[in-house]
């Protein structure tokens, strides 16, 4: 779990600009992704696609770890995203 937590904070760090990178590299890929599904698997924390919900249709994120699977149940946003 310690170092869910270490990652979880990194990356909180680094957000600033990496998702509107992520979320325009996707949609110049597949078009407006409004109402899309959208899996993010191997989503860690889920610190990029959280930042990126309101953009998207659905968000099905895919965790093994159960460390980071933990820090992103904890920070969810349900009516988006499922875990």
């Amino acid at each position: 779990m310690k170092l869910a937590i270490i990652y979880d904070n990194y990356m909180n760090c680094l957000k600033s600009g990496i998702q509107k990178k992520i979320y325009k590299f996707i949609q110049d890929h597949f078009g407006p992704l409004e109402n899309a599904i959208v899996a993010d698997v191997g989503g860690g924390t889920g610190i990029n696609i959280f930042q990126l919900y309101k953009q998207i249709g659905k968000i099905f994120l895919v965790e093994p770890s159960d460390a980071m699977r933990q820090i992103a149940l904890s920070n969810t946003i349900p009516q988006y995203i499922r875990i």
